[in-house]
């Protein structure tokens, strides 16, 4: 049996238009950010992210606070260096989720970083717990007695170590600084 012409091209127009939906939106396509500012904010974040990494990962334990200390300095002043530097707090987490080190810019600091010890214990938030188990960065916003932080983690799943290095962004920082809103930052993916 024949089917007519206009039964042919109306299927085809809906299959072409069922395709052009699922390519284009539907099938898990990367949003675009909604501001230029943002899609700036996120090549950068990635690029100290990734550097934080590879520079800290290896020293991540209590044993080698020494080394670390200096590395998180080596790699703020390389950041800045290199024109990456951002805004925001540079963090370790153990795989309890307490900070094994962090460091942040004051320019009241020694070299304008301020390196601190064991910082702040994030390991009441779930959200922190499925960074550091996740295979994936992982971004999200955390509400604490400070207010809101942004929170870019790259788990540490090398070597039987767990953790997490993590970018840490207040409010005022991310959008008044930054220019990122917080439906920005909650579009971009960071993987």
């Amino acid at each position: 049996m024949a089917v007519p012409l206009t039964v042919r091209a109306i299927f085809a127009a809906c299959l072409i238009l069922g395709l052009a939906w699922a390519v284009g939106i539907g099938c898990g396509s990367e949003q675009k950010p909604v501001s230029k500012k943002a899609a700036e904010f996120r090549t950068r974040a990635l690029s100290l992210l990734v550097n934080a990494k590879k520079r800290l990962g290896p020293l991540a334990s209590q044993d080698k606070q020494d080394q670390l200390r200096q590395a998180m300095r080596d790699l703020y002043k390389d950041s800045v260096a290199n024109n990456q530097a951002l805004p925001c707090g540079v963090g370790i987490l153990g795989d309890n989720g307490k900070a094994l080190m962090a460091a942040f810019p004051d320019p009241k600091a020694k070299g304008g970083l301020m390196v601190v010890d064991g910082g702040k214990d994030y390991s009441q938030y779930d959200k922190v717990k499925q960074a550091i188990n996740s295979r994936g960065n992982a971004h999200f916003t955390l509400y604490t007695s400070d207010g809101a932080v942004y929170m870019i983690c790259s788990p540490l799943n090398e070597n039987r170590r767990t953790g997490a290095i993590c970018l840490a962004f207040f409010e005022v920082t991310l959008r008044d600084e930054l220019g990122v809103s917080d439906e920005d930052f909650a579009s971009l993916n960071f993987n």
